[in-house]
């Protein structure tokens, strides 16, 4: 069975999928879901730490980038 879900949360759903497929304006990374920070970076568009405390959690650092959101 193939189900398609949209998300931002990313990490919520790793745990949970066999494969992961994930979308900037193309396809960034298709496989299984061990998200790295470089694929993460390459996702948001700009530095992310990834942490993990029980669960896993994405740290935003402060960025003077152009925005990806129209």
């Amino acid at each position: 069975m193939t189900i398609i879900l949209v998300t931002h949360d990313l990490l919520a759903i790793s745990s949970q999928v066999r494969r992961l497929a994930c979308l900037n304006g193309q396809l960034v990374y298709h496989g299984e879901p061990e998200l790295n920070e470089h694929i993460v970076n390459s996702l948001y568009g700009c530095p992310v730490d990834l942490i993990a405390h029980g669960v896993p959690h994405r740290v935003l650092k402060t960025h003077e980038g152009e925005s990806h959101h129209d």
